[in-house]
């Protein structure tokens, strides 16, 4: 979403700077952006929809992950020895407050 957002912004910023440009009246230069901005719409239509498409996946997977129970065991014993880390860490931490 970063590159979506990132070009968003660098786009809106460059739009600025034309419409200073036509109301400075330097209509080449004016031109010359207006183009720019013209073919730097393309990556940033591209960006923000592979970002969605990205999102749904994502959102898909993590869906069936939790509604699978082999991998949500897997998980939890793949992941025991973080909780068994972080369980004594609270403990020590509770009791040494």
């Amino acid at each position: 979403m970063s590159l979506c957002s990132g070009n968003s912004s660098i786009f809106y910023n460059k739009t600025l700077g034309v419409v200073a440009e036509y109301e400075r009246e330097y209509y080449g230069e004016a031109g010359k952006s207006t183009y720019r901005i013209l073919k730097s719409i393309d990556p940033i239509i591209y960006s923000c929809y592979f970002t969605l498409f990205e999102y749904y996946v994502a959102l898909s997977l993590y869906g069936r992950t939790a509604s699978d129970l082999n991998k949500l065991s897997y998980n939890f014993v793949h992941n025991l020895g973080s909780i068994y880390d972080l369980t004594e860490e609270g403990i020590y931490r509770g009791v040494n407050y």
